[in-house]
């Protein structure tokens, strides 16, 4: 009997610990493609391609984006605020990010903190980030946006 428990232990053990590594890699594939997908966007923006960067965002009425008092829903309304501010390659400047945290909140869902910084050849300027990300369809995409 003690046989049998001891086998049936060893088979439990070793099914959670495979379960747990193919868990982690579904974690790591889903942060690995959400931080490609950022760099991405880094590139766009350096390309001066706004379009481009916009790519990552959620094409969609319900994609919030928060800076400062202001709110934004709709990926058309955010579109039209970055094209309207960064209106010049000067505007534009030369974009950086620098990841701080990402977070498996769930299968779907991960969350990036970090910080960007714009330099221009008039002032740079910096703040910090907080994304949403969804996997919708298949495709890793920014659902909220909280920018300082």
């Amino acid at each position: 009997m003690k046989f049998l428990f001891s086998v049936g232990l060893s088979a439990m053990l070793l099914f959670a610990s495979c379960n747990s590594q193919i868990k982690s890699n579904e974690n790591n594939l889903g942060v690995q493609s959400v931080l490609a997908a950022l760099h991405t966007q880094q590139e766009c923006w350096n390309n001066g391609d706004i379009d481009c960067f916009m790519a990552g965002y959620w094409q969609n009425d319900s994609l919030m984006f928060v800076s400062g008092d202001n709110v934004a829903y709709g990926w058309q309304k955010v579109l039209d605020n970055y094209k309207r501010k960064y209106n010049t390659p000067e505007l534009m400047g030369h974009l950086t990010f620098n990841v701080v945290k990402t977070d498996q909140l769930s299968s779907d869902a991960i969350m990036v903190v970090g910080s960007w910084k714009l330099n221009r050849d008039t002032v740079d300027i910096q703040g910090k980030f907080s994304l949403l990300w969804r996997n919708i369809d298949g495709e890793w995409k920014i659902v909220i946006d909280h920018t300082s």
